[in-house]
């Protein structure tokens, strides 16, 4: 991986997971299309590293986005949150979507 950086590795490996890489605004309109939005106050950057499994040890620069609720602002993991089609859904996208931004996969 030494002509490779961190990011293309990772967005490299994604894809073969068969993730679709999407621009940011195609993600937000997936949200918004199941009532959900990402509350850009809360984002978190930082290196992102795999702990177990084939790629333990290897990292990428990771933007890390909160999804709430669009009606309530609710954060989508809340205990108290929605658990119905459109919760099951919003899970199927964060196994199957990511974006970059400014040079880190976005993900929550």
């Amino acid at each position: 991986m030494a002509d490779k950086s961190l990011l293309e590795a990772e967005i490299e490996y994604r894809k073969t997971l068969g993730q679709t890489e999407l621009p940011l605004s195609k993600f937000e309109e997936a949200l918004r299309a199941i009532g959900y939005r990402f509350d850009r106050r809360m984002d978190c950057r930082a290196p992102a590293r795999y702990m177990t499994g084939d790629r333990a040890g290897e990292s990428y620069p990771s933007l890390s986005l909160k999804p709430v609720q669009s009606d309530n602002g609710m954060a989508w993991c809340h205990v108290d949150s929605r658990r119905d089609s459109n919760w099951h859904a919003l899970l199927d996208l964060r196994q199957t979507v990511f974006s970059v931004v400014n040079g880190a996969i976005a993900e929550f």
